[in-house]
């Protein structure tokens, strides 16, 4: 019994130690396996070309503009030409090589390279920092110089030149003009002209004259906060572009900036007179007869002989602004929508 325990003890560990040493040459032969395939995927993945592969391939692609001249572009035969051009077919001629030429654009000039969609890049490549750390650059072969153009009645002398001349009182007294506008209802504005005038500095004005005051006050400062928006809004390299080109403040203001603004400003200030005929309604209030206050005479003196005269009188003075102020809102949808085009 002893004896058939022993043999059936060895060769339990006899097949023990086979199995472990066919999985170890199975381990040794997929780890060899695993060794070529990452080599062989290694060189898979590197996209770019050596010079002898290019030169045995016989073309190398070169990345070039298509459109900026004079550097890269495409003729009327649909030829590339241009400086980058001229280089890019003194390299072909040293390499002994035809060239094929792709069209690329700035943002994407590294990925073109990473991903060997083309071999050389001729395409303005200044050489940065962040950029050094994405692919090899050669040494650079053509200097570009930037400088500021100014006319001689707007000399820059220094890039903390001040490009805003409104003295800072003026500016105050604009902010405080449009803020006062802002906060205060246009009623007790009529309110403040009208009596306060009066007992403050003793000066007795008409409740027409105090009218007028008021809403030139408050049609102003809305007025010129719109006109403020229209200037900023046209943007700083139009004006710069407009310097650059030689032209002078007044000429700048005149051909580039004044047929914007006003295409801009005019659907905004049309949309402030509705308002302001709308508002005039208030005046009421300080005396002036108009026709909201006609209105209430009518309805007075009918209360007896048509007590629901209110609705039709109110409605016919509805009308009336409706009359005024649809089509001027109207014409500014037009224009809106015209020169948005």
């Amino acid at each position: 019994m002893k004896k058939n325990l022993k043999r059936a003890g060895a060769a339990l560990l006899g097949l023990t130690l086979a199995a472990s040493s066919l999985a170890g040459c199975g381990s040794g032969t997929d780890s060899a396996s695993a060794e070529t395939s990452s080599a062989a995927s290694s060189r898979e993945s590197t996209l770019y070309r050596t010079l002898d592969e290019i030169r045995e391939s016989g073309t190398v692609r070169i990345g070039v503009f298509s459109d900026k001249s004079p550097f890269g572009y495409v003729d009327e035969n649909g030829e590339y030409q241009g400086y980058d051009i001229y280089l890019a077919d003194r390299l072909g001629r040293d390499l002994g090589t035809e060239i094929e030429y792709v069209s690329t654009e700035a943002a994407n000039r590294i990925e073109y390279l990473q991903t060997g969609k083309v071999d050389i890049i001729l395409a303005n490549f200044t050489v940065t920092e962040e950029r050094a750390q994405e692919v090899d650059f050669a040494l650079p072969y053509m200097n570009v110089a930037l400088g500021v153009v100014s006319p001689d009645s707007a000399v820059i002398e220094s890039l903390d030149h001040p490009h805003d001349r409104n003295p800072p009182i003026l500016k105050a007294l604009f902010r405080a003009h449009l803020e006062i506008v802002r906060v205060m209802p246009q009623m007790v504005l009529l309110f403040i002209v009208y009596f306060g005038t009066t007992r403050v500095f003793g000066w007795n004005l008409g409740p027409e004259a105090s009218a007028i005051l008021v809403f030139a006050f408050w049609g102003s400062a809305e007025m010129g906060d719109l006109v403020r928006g229209a200037l900023i809004s046209i943007p700083r390299i139009q004006y710069e572009s407009a310097m650059a080109l030689g032209m002078d403040p007044g000429q700048v203001f005149r051909y580039v900036v004044l047929p914007q603004s006003l295409r801009r400003l005019l659907p905004l200030s049309i949309n402030l007179i509705t308002r302001m005929i709308k508002t005039t309604s208030l005046v009421m209030m300080i005396g002036i007869v108009e026709v909201l206050k006609v209105g209430q005479q009518i309805i007075e003196a009918n209360r007896t002989s048509s007590p629901n005269a209110a609705f039709g009188v109110f409605a016919f003075i509805f009308l009336l602004y409706f009359l005024i102020c649809w089509p001027v809102s109207r014409f500014s949808s037009f224009l809106e929508k015209r020169w948005s085009t």
